[in-house]
């Protein structure tokens, strides 16, 4: 008697028919397994809180640098000095005062490109949103002391420079100043008037060496009074002028860098967003489907796969010696 050899196979190909009948087999199972997911699915759903993200945005400060404003701190520098330096430090405190676990308490620090700014990003339930406020309104105090010592030092020696400016004003504006100048002119024009007199008195009277000589002095006297009266009036009419308006010229770019001197201070925050940043409840609930299926399909194969071994071992204890 020729023995009987169990599953064999005519053709490599698999039958879809075969494996759709051996999977309706197993609805039942399918159907709990699909069922139990969505269950699953629907209780974390509702079960998980919602998260929502906090963020507080600081602004750093910024001083004039010949020309341009720019920040008295790099923002890379800052935002590596706030998400390394002050924020663990803060979030084990926090931690140890109210008994969360730190890894509960995970923020971001981000510094947008080309801009002034750095954002401290968290994200949390509404029950830890107060713990998360207080994070980020500390973390972002803590680096705007740090940053008061250095603006309050540039301050000052701004003022010293602005008050030395102003002084130079008030002293190229002081009336006693022009007013000198001109008893200097008025001076020195009467000065020439009685040099050229004793001068043209000379020469027609000259009658030695002595009174060609004293001729001769008086002369080299005028002409250098005549340079000493052009300078002067140089200095009134144009220098003078000139000095007072690059004097108050100082004077406001001074005020303009105070002006631009600004100390880092908080612009935006925390603020909560306005739609939660966990995934939805529905998108939660079609995965737990989707995941009912792929399971459900897999626990029918397993199924059959177990009962075909089974079936294979009952038929190898029934008839050994085949």
């Amino acid at each position: 008697m020729q023995a009987m050899v169990p599953y064999a196979y005519t053709s490599d190909e698999i039958d879809l028919v075969d494996v759709g009948v051996s999977l309706w087999r197993r609805w039942k199972l399918m159907l709990v397994v699909f069922l139990v997911c969505i269950g699953l699915g629907l209780a974390l759903a509702f079960l998980i809180p919602k998260k929502y993200s906090y963020s507080t945005t600081i602004q750093i400060g910024t001083q004039i640098v010949g020309d341009t404003v720019q920040p008295v701190e790099p923002p890379d520098s800052a935002a590596k000095k706030v998400e390394n330096g002050f924020l663990p430090e803060i979030v084990q405190q926090r931690a140890q005062q109210s008994g969360i676990n730190p890894k509960k308490l995970s923020f971001d620090v981000s510094s947008p490109e080309k801009t002034d700014l750095i954002v401290i990003t968290g994200n949390a339930p509404d029950t830890l949103a107060n713990t998360f406020i207080s994070i980020e309104k500390t973390a972002a105090q803590q680096l705007i002391n740090s940053e008061l010592p250095l603006t309050r030092v540039m301050h000052a020696k701004l003022e010293g420079k602005l008050a030395d400016a102003q002084a130079s004003v008030q002293e190229l504006e002081d009336p006693m100043y022009k007013s000198l100048l001109k008893e200097q002119i008025k001076s020195l024009k009467a000065f020439q008037e009685q040099a050229k007199r004793q001068q043209l008195e000379s020469s027609r009277h000259a009658r030695s060496a002595n009174d060609a000589m004293s001729s001769l002095l008086l002369g080299n006297q005028v002409e250098k009074s005549e340079k000493r009266l052009s300078d002067l009036q140089q200095t009134l009419e144009v220098e003078l002028p000139g000095q007072i308006a690059s004097a108050k010229a100082k004077v406001a770019s001074v005020k303009a860098e105070i002006n631009n001197l600004q100390a880092s201070q908080i612009v935006a925050g925390p603020l909560r967003s306005a739609e939660p940043t966990s995934l939805p409840r529905s998108i939660i609930a079609i995965l737990g489907a989707v995941v009912g299926v792929i399971l459900s399909l897999l626990a029918a194969v397993a199924a059959n796969y177990i009962s075909a071994v089974r079936a294979r071992l009952r038929d190898n204890q029934a008839n050994p010696h085949q």
